[in-house]
């Protein structure tokens, strides 16, 4: 190879690695701006999905009626008697899909209410809230 074909091949190679270099250098100065840009910003969006998040987990606790005591069988067999409940069975019904493991007729504030305690299709046990007196599902936990 002649003298003036190697120098004309440094010369380029000098080039194309000294702009491969800049290049290389705006990369990292680019993804090093979006980094620290998208850590903060990253932050800023977690913070509304994890307050969604934390209402949504609290909320259905919230909304179950808070029980002050359930009645013994005598109690419950009164108040079915009397009409201030409906039989278990449909408490039982309302409560919907499950194996259904025991049914307790409790006071609360507004009223009694069956607990329902039911263990899923999926192996999880719930707790289900069915008004006494209308039949109608209140809440679950």
């Amino acid at each position: 190879m002649g003298e003036g074909r190697r120098s004309v091949i440094n010369k380029t190679a000098g080039a194309f690695f000294a702009t491969e270099g800049r290049t290389a250098r705006r990369c990292l100065d680019v993804q090093h701006a979006f980094s620290r840009a998208g850590t903060s910003l990253d932050r800023m969006q977690l913070v509304p999905i994890l307050a969604f998040a934390a209402f949504t987990i609290v909320r259905p606790v919230a909304d179950t009626p808070k029980i002050e005591g359930c009645l013994n069988k005598r109690e419950m067999r009164e108040a079915i008697d009397d009409r201030r409940a409906v039989q278990p069975l449909v408490a039982l019904k309302a409560a919907g899909a499950g194996e259904k493991i025991r049914a307790e007729l409790c006071k609360t504030e507004s009223g009694l209410v069956y607990l329902i305690t039911a263990l899923g299709h999926d192996g999880h046990v719930s707790r289900v809230f069915v008004d006494a007196a209308s039949g109608q599902r209140v809440g679950a936990r």
